[in-house]
């Protein structure tokens, strides 16, 4: 009795945990309609993989609108802008060549106007001005090519340029997809 006692206890405890892992999966499913303004933002994306898989990390609900989907791509801009900040940061203390030093400064330069940028950006969007909110945005492009730039010339291919390579060419897509997301939303 006791045995079947725990096995029960055991299936019920497996199924509510089961349902828990589920629940959030089904709830945050893109509608159709969603997924169709996704793929619209996407296809004009250089990596279309990475965008989407951005978005269907955090969708909140299954209908979103451009509102909401712009909110995610601030969002994860802001968050983007700031780790690469911080990896920046880390690394230049253990720099030794000069030339190197400068890559860095560049790109920190770079990303602490990038981060300023979004932060500015989703005040702009918090408060409802789209308008600001997307002249916000509008320089980070060119600020951040700043840093693509240094590092394509660079002559360096140690590991943690190859990592600020990646993070320069996930931010561009990032800046890409808040770009496309306020044009739908701008008056």
């Amino acid at each position: 009795m006791v045995k079947d006692n725990t096995s029960s206890a055991l299936l019920v405890l497996s199924t509510l945990v089961l349902l828990l892992l589920l629940t959030p999966m089904v709830a945050s499913e893109a509608t159709r309609e969603t997924q169709t303004k996704i793929d619209s933002i996407c296809r004009s994306n250089e990596d279309y993989g990475f965008c989407n898989k951005v978005f269907q990390a955090d969708i909140q609900q299954p209908d979103m609108d451009y509102v909401g989907l712009t909110k995610i791509t601030i969002m994860e801009a802001r968050k983007n802008a700031s780790n690469t900040l911080g990896f920046i940061r880390a690394q230049i203390p253990g720099v030794k060549d000069e030339s190197e030093l400068n890559y860095y400064k560049v790109c920190e330069n770079a990303y602490l106007t990038i981060k300023q940028s979004f932060d500015q950006a989703f005040d702009a969007f918090i408060k409802g001005d789209y308008t600001l909110m997307a002249s916000d945005q509008r320089i980070t492009p060119r600020v951040q090519a700043n840093c693509v730039t240094i590092f394509t010339m660079s002559s360096v291919s140690e590991n943690p340029l190859g990592s600020l390579n990646e993070r320069n060419r996930e931010m561009r897509i990032l800046i890409t997809m808040a770009i496309i997301t306020a044009s739908f939303i701008v008056p």
